[in-house]
């Protein structure tokens, strides 16, 4: 039995590199004066590992699993009576070096807990101060008054360094409480995410779980939380089950970050109906897509886009609303695509309507009609600058049903149907032309026209320019007097690209801008000039300049287009 009880600290840590062993500088009376950590968990003795003592009372301790990342070995002898002296009694030396070890571990454990505790000053004198009771703390926080004593408290702006409002965050439990309390702090998402919308939902849930009681209840409640509270440049699905839903959806502006909004729901013929004066409206660039069965009924329009607003669907089904309604509807820079197959059930004004430089385009697949339908007005109108247009891929299943209706009415706008059918587009009647107006067929002739104008570099705003006939798509070519600065672009409607030679920078590779049809980069000087088609008639295209610098010079610019014979 050690008789020296040194004042090493009674610790030893180590980090873990197999069982050991893993020696203790510290005296010990017997192996249950030890405390053997792996990490922050407290192993059994002798179940986790073995004891070895010395005959200086210093030993060794070895794991029988060497597992975890650090082993912390500390004194622990219980603080209680060795040996009891009964008066008369035998008195030896054995017995008392024994007990005064005891006590001097002891001492020695209760100095290494002191040193690790909060302590004031030696200087100071009438600490430390007593906790107050359960009652009064409970709940509470302890800080330190202005006479340096502990007090508990309910934090307030008084009672801590920081201001009133910096208060609140403090009572926040999460990152979505806190971001409440800021406001207009929106969550960054760094992934894909899918919220989800039952009949059986409820609008306070978070819609993140495929449950009653983690579901919202409507999808316009998932296109508010979406805007208002996240910033993502990636997927988001909307999966909404499958039921009748009374309330529209309104996306109005683009999402923050870019990301992709897809509301996705069961197959058709299972029913996902939504009902509503509108069914979807897209505004001021907002961009939605939807596949899977929606079945939309519209009072007034089944889907709406307009402002710049995009929506692109798939498998969705057009069903009976009211009588005016207009089943698809894009206008004033609105966009609206079927990607793919689709379905018709019902009837009403239009099937659709572009206005005001909106734009309709079938990619591909089959409208495909599965009831007898009826159109008051025309299958397909476009007035006033817009366009409609079907690629050869597109096609109309009829399935033995009628499709009452005009084909197309048009008027100082455009139709192009590409397709190969012969009874296309959907509707039985004629259709008609006014006001110029072009329905360009499958058959329809078209040649090439050059176009040659003159753009002032120093001038700003718009500048139409005179072409010899209508023409969707244009390319355009662009030199600079007196320059090696040439600009090669694009304009389909009213969708502009332009494939740039940056002639002055250290490389000549060329790169797509996507939103102009001319772009001339100067990279000595800086100057850029940059222009967009924003309005197209038959015989005219307006375009907007724009220009950073002061450029000088002019751009001989020639266009090609096709017209029809």
């Amino acid at each position: 039995m050690p008789v020296d009880i040194t004042a090493t600290p009674r610790r030893e840590q180590y980090a873990i590199s197999g069982g050991g062993p893993y020696p203790f500088d510290f005296e010990i009376l017997e192996a249950a004066d030890l405390a053997v950590y792996r990490d922050a968990t407290l192993l059994s003795f002798p179940a986790h590992y073995t004891v070895t003592i010395g005959s200086n009372g210093k030993g060794s301790i070895s794991l029988l699993s060497a597992t975890g990342t650090t082993l912390t070995i500390v004194g622990a002898r219980l603080y209680r009576r060795v040996t009891s002296f009964p008066t008369g009694g035998d008195f030896k030396a054995l017995d008392v070096n024994r007990e005064f070890s005891s006590l001097q571990i002891q001492i020695q454990q209760l100095l290494d807990m002191g040193n690790r505790a909060l302590r004031v000053p030696t200087t100071e004198v009438g600490y430390p101060d007593e906790l107050p009771s359960v009652a009064l703390r409970g709940g509470r926080w302890l800080y330190w008054d202005a006479e340096g004593h502990v007090v508990p408290a309910t934090p307030t702006a008084t009672n801590l360094a920081v201001s009133a409002y910096a208060q609140t965050l403090l009572d926040d439990l999460d990152a979505a409480a806190a971001r409440d309390t800021l406001g207009g702090v929106r969550e960054k998402l760094t992934g894909a995410r899918t919220y989800y919308v039952r009949t059986d939902g409820n609008d306070a849930n978070d819609g993140l779980s495929n449950s009653a009681g983690g579901a919202f209840l409507t999808p316009q409640r998932a296109i508010d939380v979406i805007h208002q509270t996240l910033d993502f440049a990636s997927l988001i699905t909307v999966e909404v089950a499958a039921g009748a839903y009374t309330e529209g959806i309104v996306a109005n502006g683009a999402f923050t970050g870019g990301g992709v909004v897809l509301f996705n729901a069961p197959a058709y013929p299972i029913v996902t109906s939504i009902t509503d004066t509108i069914c979807v409206e897209a505004v001021n660039g907002a961009e939605l897509y939807f596949t899977g069965g929606f079945e939309f009924h519209g009072e007034t329009q089944g889907l709406f886009a307009w402002l710049g607003g995009k929506i692109h669907f798939a498998g969705c089904v057009f069903a009976e609303g009211g009588a005016d309604q207009i089943q698809i509807y894009a206008t004033r820079l609105g966009y609206i695509e079927a990607q793919t197959d689709y379905i018709m059930s019902g009837g009403g004004l239009n099937h659709v309507q572009a206005s005001h430089q909106g734009n309709f385009r079938q990619s591909s697949g089959t409208l495909i009609l599965v009831d007898d339908v009826t159109f008051t007005h025309a299958s397909y109108y476009a007035l006033t600058e817009a366009d409609i247009t079907f690629t050869g891929n597109s096609t109309v299943s009829y399935g033995g049903n009628t499709c009452t209706a005009k084909k197309f009415i048009v008027s100082a706008a455009t139709i192009q149907w590409a397709s190969q059918v012969a009874d296309a587009p959907l509707g039985s009647l004629p259709g008609e032309e006014y006001s110029g107006g072009r329905f360009l067929g499958a058959t329809d002739q078209t040649d090439t026209f050059i176009a040659d104008f003159t753009l002032d570099m120093t001038a700003t705003g718009d500048q139409a320019i005179t072409m010899p006939l209508w023409a969707h798509e244009i390319s355009w070519m662009a030199a600079k007097d007196a320059s090696t600065a040439v600009c090669l672009g694009t304009t389909v409607g009213l969708v502009n690209h332009a494939l740039v030679n940056a002639h002055v920078a250290a490389t000549s590779a060329w790169s797509l801008v996507t939103n102009a049809c001319i772009y001339v980069y100067d990279a000595t000087t800086g100057d850029i000039f940059e222009a967009a088609v924003t309005a197209r008639t038959h015989t005219s295209v307006t375009i907007t300049k724009a220009k950073t610098g002061t450029p000088t010079g002019t751009l001989k610019v020639s266009l090609v287009g096709k017209r029809r014979s």
